[in-house]
C-alpha cells in the first residue's frame, strides 16, 4: 500500500494515472469528466485525508455511492425545463364515472283465426255444396328479457401555466439570475468532497 503522507490531489492524480474517479457512481445525464475536472480545480492543490491509493479510491468510490441519491434529486431538480417568468404552473385532471345497468322484460303475443270450407258437387248437380267446413284459432306468446350493464368514462384534462401576480417578473428573473450565480450542482459536488476528503487549513 503506497502512502504519500502531505501529497495534494494532483499530486496523487499524476502519480497514480488518475484513477481515483475511475469507479464513481453519478445521476444519468451528468457529465463525469466535469465532475472530476471542478473537483480537481476546487482541490487540487490541498492535502488528501488519505493519502493511501487504495484506500482513497475505495473511499471515494463508496462516498458516491452513499451520496448517488441525493446527488440525482439534485440534478433532476435543476435539469427541470421551466420558464423562469412563471410562478404557475398546474395541471389539473377530473375523471366522471357513470355505470349503466339496464334491464327490460317484455313478451309478444300473436293470435291468428284460420276458417276452411271444402264443396263439392254431386254427379248430377251443376252447383257445389258445402261437404266440409274447419276453423281455428292460433295463439303465439313469446317472452325477452334483455339485460345490459356498463360504464362511462370521461377524463376532463387542463393544464394553467403563467403569473399570478404575487411577484413580478423582474424580480422572478432576478431571483433566477441569483440562483444561477450562487449555486451550481457540479461545484456542489465539489464542496462535498473537500468536506469528506481533503484537510482543510482554517
Amino acid at each position: 500500500m503506497m502512502s504519500q503522507t502531505g501529497a495534494t490531489l494532483n499530486d496523487l492524480m499524476h502519480l497514480w494515472d488518475g484513477d481515483l474517479f475511475e469507479d464513481i457512481t453519478l445521476p444519468s445525464g451528468m457529465d463525469k469528466t466535469t465532475v472530476v475536472n471542478q473537483i480537481m480545480l476546487d482541490n487540487g492543490l490541498l492535502e488528501v485525508l488519505y493519502p493511501e491509493h487504495e484506500l482513497l479510491k475505495g473511499l471515494i468510490k463508496a462516498h458516491f455511492l452513499a451520496r448517488q441519491l441525493d446527488y440525482q434529486r439534485l440534478w433532476d431538480a435543476v435539469s427541470q425545463t421551466y420558464n423562469p417568468l412563471y410562478n404557475l404552473d398546474r395541471k389539473n385532471t377530473l375523471t366522471e364515472k357513470t355505470e349503466r345497468s339496464e334491464n327490460t322484460t317484455g313478451n309478444t303475443t300473436s293470435n291468428t283465426n284460420q276458417s276452411n270450407e271444402q264443396k263439392v258437387s254431386a254427379f248430377d248437380s251443376s252447383t257445389y255444396q258445402p261437404a266440409e267446413q274447419m276453423s281455428g284459432n292460433t295463439s303465439d306468446t313469446t317472452d325477452a328479457t334483455t339485460d345490459s350493464q356498463g360504464e362511462d368514462v370521461h377524463t376532463l384534462e387542463s393544464h394553467e401555466e403563467g403569473s399570478i401576480g404575487v411577484i413580478t417578473p423582474q424580480d422572478m428573473l432576478r431571483r433566477e439570475f441569483d440562483i444561477r450565480k450562487d449555486w451550481n450542482i457540479y461545484r456542489f459536488i465539489s464542496m462535498d468532497f473537500r468536506d469528506n476528503f481533503m484537510i482543510q487549513l482554517m
